[in-house]
């Protein structure tokens, strides 16, 4: 029998369960079917709850959610991305902190394991391009480059 990846990947982008997210997770890792594991993570990212009406300030939600995620499976327990959330709620705006993070000298921890995941779309980086017209064009440059550096 033969394993319908189209059908399974159909399965996760309709479900809203945070649990059959993390059973997909686990059935990719095992069988070594990366895209099903990548495609059950980032739902269950986005089931998350972030709340914003701001479509800039979500995806930084979101990108904080997945780096936890990404701490959690790391660690193998619960774990906040906690300098990112001393900025956020510290009250530096989202947009800062994208531009923080893109125009550093350095790729952060987040974006390396974004990319070791390869979930790069919760980047910085990504994050920056996806919302050019938010950013000054030298920071949307920045993020191109540092995505084309590392091949995505």
């Amino acid at each position: 029998m033969k394993f319908d990846f189209d059908a399974a990947l159909a399965k996760i982008e309709s479900t809203n369960s945070s649990e059959d997210c993390d059973q997909y997770m686990k059935a990719g890792k095992r069988y070594g079917f990366e895209e099903i594991y990548s495609a059950a993570l980032r739902r269950k990212i986005r089931l998350s709850g972030v709340d914003s009406t701001d479509p800039l300030e979500l995806a930084v939600e979101e990108a904080v959610t997945a780096r936890e995620h990404l701490l959690y499976l790391k660690h193998g327990k619960k774990q906040k991305a906690s300098y990112t959330r001393r900025m956020i709620d510290g009250g530096k705006p989202a947009k800062q902190t994208i531009i923080d993070w893109v125009m550093s000298t350095a790729p952060t921890a987040g974006f390396t394991d974004f990319v070791e995941a390869g979930i790069v779309e919760f980047a910085a980086e990504n994050i920056a391009v996806r919302f050019a017209d938010r950013f000054p064009d030298e920071v949307v440059e920045a993020a191109k480059a540092r995505l084309q550096k590392y091949g995505q």
